[in-house]
């Protein structure tokens, strides 16, 4: 079959980590660390001036912890953890192979469909707090949790600078495997990393013919994310599928109004009711639930073509329809 021919390496990466090494993404400070009586003793008036003073200079002007020996075999324990039981997991589970995982980094080779879900479980577990390892498998904690044997991982947690991004390249199989990998590096870190800001995720398929389409956005842009998804499900059977294409070519010809409602105050609610017209003529959308799916696709569509740059100013990307209509058909053509 046709979706059998192409294929998707998985490139990630965690962002800014020169900055969790060298203790300036930690959070802890010396006055959270230490016990809150102390901290109040030092506070006091009458307390000794010679230490107050000097206790109030760290408080105020040299706030965080140092780090120690300990922190840093905290964070090597934890990324050690995260790709021995977290990513080898992760990509089994999804029907793919691990090519390598060491501390922050991954290359995998995965199924055109899977790849995305694989990535955004990377993602979670990443961000994650504590993680109960037992049998080689991982398993979340939430706000409760019963105790069971295994071992408790402490995971990097989330932060401002405590961020994983991701390359998503989508190729054919005859294509040289060492030229797509050296491309799938140029996508993680130009797409995903300079481009979109880091914490996000980069997605390109390259196709035998025509040039690559590209989808990017922030790993927090869950609408965004949902959208792509979603899409992808409603345009899953080959005549609705058309509209990935059909309609991308479309709303190009409209570039210039597009740009301009995308500067108004209300450019979501102007854009929507712009889709459902395009829709609503290419008669893609019929049936007694039609008003309804209008709707949804309209919204969503929006979702996908309006990305987010480095700015956090909304830009006109119309392509990332064309991309998850791809993945929704498996890599089918």
């Amino acid at each position: 079959e046709n979706r059998d021919r192409y294929f998707a390496i998985l490139l990630m990466d965690g962002d800014k980590m020169g900055k969790l090494v060298n203790g300036e993404t930690l959070a802890s400070t010396w006055e959270s660390v230490m016990h809150p009586e102390i901290v109040e003793r030092l506070r006091m008036p009458k307390f000794d001036k010679k230490y107050k003073s000097k206790w109030d200079d760290i408080f105020t002007k040299h706030p965080k912890r140092l780090l120690t020996p300990a922190i840093h075999a905290a964070i090597s324990e934890s990324l050690g953890d995260f790709s021995i039981y977290g990513v080898d997991s992760i990509i089994k589970e999804n029907k793919g192979r691990l090519i390598y995982a060491g501390g922050d980094d991954v290359c995998a080779v995965l199924p055109v469909d899977t790849a995305l879900k694989a990535a955004e479980k990377i993602q979670k577990y990443y961000n994650s707090f504590f993680r109960i390892i037992s049998d080689q498998k991982d398993g979340s904690i939430g706000n409760s949790w019963n105790v069971e044997p295994g071992k408790m991982s402490v995971c990097l947690g989330e932060g401002d600078d405590i961020s994983i991004s991701a390359g998503i390249l989508i190729c054919h199989h005859k294509e040289s495997l060492s030229q797509m990998i050296a491309r799938a590096h140029y996508l993680l870190e130009e797409k995903a990393k300079e481009q979109t800001g880091r914490n996000a995720c980069a997605i390109e398929l390259k196709k035998r013919s025509g040039g690559s389409r590209y989808f990017a956005g922030k790993w927090d842009e869950d609408k965004a994310w949902k959208s792509f998804h979603r899409i992808g499900e409603l345009i899953s059977n080959k005549n609705k599928r058309k509209i990935s294409t059909s309609l991308v070519y479309r709303l190009e010809q409209f570039r210039t109004g597009i740009e301009a409602i995308l500067k108004k105050d209300d450019y979501e609610k102007l854009l929507t009711n712009f889709i459902k017209k395009q829709l609503d003529r290419s008669m893609l959308v019929a049936g007694k639930n039609s008003k309804v799916e209008l709707e949804e696709f309209a919204e969503k569509i929006v979702n996908i073509i309006v990305v987010k740059n480095k700015d956090s100013k909304p830009a006109f990307e119309p392509e990332g329809l064309i991309v998850a209509g791809f993945i929704a058909d498996k890599g089918g053509e």
